[in-house]
């Protein structure tokens, strides 16, 4: 009996938790009236990015802002393919749509200190990063500006989705990454910023420079978005953070399970380093719920709890996601694939990928990723 109470209040606090975040989705709308136009930095780090490079430099090429308010800062860091032959020829082009570009080498190694490169190297306040395998949408620098119009706003975190074939691996993964979003912006909604992706991220320079950077955490391998969250709502408080929920970024997602797992299990290793309490607070709820859902047919088994607690368990987590993450595809205009298949592949996943990650070595462009 006392199992099945333990089992259920779990269950129904993630629930509840889960419909707060669907409500506070609700809070993206944003106002269109005229804005003043702000000068931006765009920062690029690459490495190793001769196949998706070509895409992410036509995306850039249909920004729809004023050239003489925005200049686009490439890094470099340590590339052995053809990246750089590929960015020097798409320089003329560049040149014609910006009032700068600028082609660095890494001061350092690894993509923290590339950020910080570049970020140290731009002339504008307004600091805008997006890896270099993405595609910017046309209006990405507009919705930017607009956000920072809002009073003391000093970080925006932008959303990304992706893309990619019509298999069970990639309607997955989307579904994955579309609870991250859609987690990350609620939360940030509700005041309580614990995640965010460092693929389309906006914040102040000043602001970067007063929580010390990446300094702080420069040695872990990932976390080069989180990390920077939790500095600048620690620093400024969450009220200086807000979600730009569209235009979203476009990502080219992993297209085998072992690609997906080394992303993954490079992403999920920088929680142990998480000081921010909401950060904290909400892993350990999403693990318990995921590692209690993975061990209820065992108790089911055993006798520990019922049938009908074993299916009311299942219900008050995979309804609520239903909604949630129905009422985020809407938004990005996507449909929900194999849903019922991946809600119950998907504990089984979060409780691997958290105890791999705190043994597996994992890769990250054919370098040791440190977690």
């Amino acid at each position: 009996m006392m199992i099945s109470i333990l089992f259920l209040s779990i269950a129904a606090l993630y629930s509840i938790g889960i419909t707060a975040l669907i409500g506070a989705w609700t809070k993206n709308e944003r106002s269109t009236k005229p804005v003043t136009l702000l000068p931006f930095s765009v920062v690029i780090p690459f490495r190793n990015e001769a196949e998706q490079l070509e895409n992410t430099i036509a995306g850039l090429t249909q920004l729809n802002y004023p050239p003489n308010m925005f200049e686009i800062v490439f890094i470099d860091d340590h590339s052995t393919d053809q990246s750089i032959e590929i960015l020097t020829r798409h320089i003329p082009s560049l040149r014609k749509l910006c009032a700068n570009v600028l082609v660095i080498s890494n001061a350092g190694v690894g993509k923290k200190i590339a950020l910080h490169t570049g970020i140290y190297a731009a002339n504008y306040d307004r600091i805008i990063t997006l890896d270099a395998d993405i595609i910017a949408p046309s209006e990405l620098l507009n919705s930017y500006n607009a956000c920072f119009q809002q009073k003391g706003v000093q970080f925006v975190a932008g959303a990304v989705v992706t893309r990619g074939s019509s298999s069970f691996l990639n309607n997955f993964q989307q579904l994955d990454f579309l609870s991250l979003v859609g987690s990350g912006g609620s939360l940030i909604h509700l005041g309580l910023p614990v995640m965010c992706n460092g693929a389309n991220l906006a914040f102040t320079k000043s602001g970067y420079l007063a929580v010390g950077g990446h300094q702080s955490h420069a040695t872990i391998a990932s976390g080069d978005d989180v990390f920077l969250l939790h500095a600048f709502a620690k620093k400024f408080s969450p009220d200086c953070i807000t979600f730009m929920a569209t235009p979203p970024v476009l990502a080219e997602a992993p297209t085998t399970w072992r690609a997906f797992f080394n992303q993954r299990l490079r992403w999920a290793g920088k929680a142990v380093h998480y000081s921010s309490f909401p950060a904290i607070t909400t892993s350990v709820l999403i693990f318990v719920a995921a590692i209690l859902l993975v061990l209820s047919p065992i108790a089911l088994f055993f006798g520990a709890i019922t049938g009908a607690t074993f299916s009311t368990l299942w219900l008050l987590k995979c309804i609520p996601d239903y909604f949630f993450l129905k009422k985020i595809a809407t938004t990005y205009s996507l449909q929900i694939n194999n849903y019922w298949a991946s809600a119950i592949l998907h504990p089984f996943y979060i409780v691997f990928t958290a105890l791999a990650s705190w043994l597996i070595q994992v890769n990250w462009k054919g370098r040791k990723a440190q977690t």
